[in-house]
């Protein structure tokens, strides 16, 4: 991108800067409202210094797209898509409010309220930030820069990894661990990035590398936790920092101590030799939960999450992020595929019925389950029709009354979109999915559905002299017109432009359908 952006600056028409983060390692890093979505994002943009030819891009967005592959995990900050503006290749994810693991360690909140409550939150991190990156490893995806300040947490205590390939600049494929779902496979490891404090011996030393490296330097982020921040140089000597630890105790009277089974592990994962530690991360979780129950007489709080990967939720995410690169087509597949894994998931009904109305879609393709065989185009009463419940369940009909609403708003009735809300804002007064669209709507940010113009369409001859109205059929989005001017001609009109767009003879009217782009088919 061509300079810094501020606060309140738009970029490429979609997104508009709430917050820089400064200037990291990598770059910039914004807060940024997607206009269409209306929701937050992370929006990172690398130097361009970083991209000394065009091989240099095409390896940075390939190696990004290895991080939005990894789908939605409870545990992975989740990266929707890259974008190039202005020639940089800019990666968007999901925008996590609480910060970093290093602030926390830094200011000291992750030890607030006593050594018991310290431990019992460092263990929590522990056992979350070891699930996110089970499941890249599951997806045959060694992290290489693991470290504090590469995991977010949210403010309800939400642990997310992030930045997977993003501080490399070249990628290779390394065997001898085992791929998704085959032995013997290959894992993509990013090369040329890593941390000292954090790295493993082996990646010190430049030498191979696979899971277990990831393993080390998550020893090396865990014992952080403990210590209050980094007390070596290079992480290959952190298992000597560990031992140092463990014989005086923690300098600091609010760090807890380690507990001697944590201790243990530990000593595991920072071993030198890679076969000596653990051999998945999801052994290392284990242990930890197990610990969690002994140190605290609780049992550990949060399930083992489920992959998302092939589910309804996560084929919607995709479809959204094809749609906002405008690649429809591709779009309207995953939502389709979205649709058959779960018949009845709001969010892809609503957001396939939404785009098939206003591309003009034919109704046929609205959900699985829908009407087959109809030359009818999708339509708003379709689309609220889909998205009712039977209110049985009531997050899902709080759901289906926030997306009706949406709808009403998209057609410009905003007295109902406003009852709907209103109704909802006082059922659910703290719910930023109903509080949003409310608090738009009564800005005026969501419009009142008022005429933008008008276009007076020429009468042909033989209308003007039988004094008959203009046949006159509009596209779902009411953006393009087809009207009969003659028994055999036919006029396609861009009312965006308050242009004639183009004009066919010889043709018969009910033969010829305007698509929302204009195109006739």
């Amino acid at each position: 991108m061509t300079g810094a952006r501020s606060a309140g600056d738009v970029i490429d028409g979609r997104y508009e800067v709430l917050r820089v983060h400064g200037d990291g390692a990598m770059g910039l890093v914004y807060r940024v409202r997607h206009l269409r979505w209306g929701t937050d994002l992370a929006m990172k943009c690398p130097r361009p210094g970083l991209f000394a030819t065009a091989a240099d891009r095409d390896r940075f967005v390939a190696e990004a797209e290895t991080w939005v592959s990894l789908g939605l995990h409870p545990n992975v900050c989740g990266c929707h898509y890259v974008r190039v503006i202005d020639g940089v290749p800019c990666v968007f994810a999901e925008y996590v409010a609480g910060g970093s693991l290093k602030e926390r360690i830094a200011d000291r909140s992750l030890h607030e309220g006593g050594a018991a409550a310290a431990l019992a939150r460092i263990l929590d991190v522990a056992v979350q930030f070891a699930r996110g990156l089970e499941h890249a490893h599951a997806h045959g995806l060694v992290h290489q820069d693991v470290k504090p300040a590469n995991v977010l947490l949210d403010t309800d205590g939400t642990v997310k990894v992030t930045d997977f390939g993003l501080a490399r600049t070249g990628g290779a494929t390394v065997s001898g661990a085992p791929g998704r779902g085959s032995a013997g496979g290959t894992v993509l490891v990013p090369t040329g990035g890593l941390t000292p404090a954090y790295a493993s011996p082996e990646q010190s030393a430049g030498g191979p590398l696979g899971r277990r490296s990831d393993v080390y330097s998550f020893g090396v982020s865990v014992l952080e936790m403990f210590t209050g921040g980094v007390g070596w140089m290079a992480g290959p000597v952190a298992g000597a920092a560990l031992e140092s630890h463990l014989a005086d105790g923690p300098d600091d009277p609010a760090l807890p101590a380690v507990p001697p089974d944590v201790a243990a592990l530990l000593a595991r994962c920072l071993a030198p030799v890679p076969a000596d530690r653990p051999a998945t991360m999801a052994r290392v979780a284990d242990e930890l939960t197990a610990v969690y129950h002994r140190v605290t007489g609780r049992r550990y709080p949060r399930a083992i999450p489920e992959p998302a990967e092939l589910r309804a939720d996560e084929l919607n995410n995709r479809a959204l992020s094809l749609l906002d690169l405008d690649r429809a087509d591709e779009a309207e597949e995953a939502f389709t595929a979205a649709l058959a894994a779960d018949p009845r998931h709001l969010e892809a009904l609503y957001n396939s019925g939404l785009l098939r109305w206003r591309r003009g879609s034919l109704v046929g393709g609205l959900a699985p389950d829908g009407p087959e065989g109809g030359r009818e185009p999708v339509t708003d009463s379709h689309l609220l029709a889909r998205l009712r419940t039977d209110g049985t369940d009531a997050d899902a009909d709080r759901q289906s009354r926030v997306l009706r609403a949406h709808v009403h708003l998209e057609r410009g009735d905003t007295r109902t979109a406003r009852q709907l809300l209103e109704e909802l804002e006082r059922e659910h007064p703290h719910d930023p999915e109903v509080r949003g669209p409310a608090e738009a709507l009564r800005s005026g940010r969501a419009g009142e559905g008022s005429c933008a113009g008008s276009l007076e369409l020429p009468w042909s001859h033989e209308e003007e002299s039988r004094h008959l109205r203009p046949s006159v059929r509009l596209t779902a989005d009411s953006l393009w017109a087809m009207r009969k001017v003659g028994r055999f001609d036919v006029q396609v009109w861009d009312l965006g432009r308050s242009r004639l767009a183009l004009t066919l003879t010889d043709t018969e009217p009910d033969a010829v359908d305007v698509t929302a782009d204009g195109r006739t088919v």
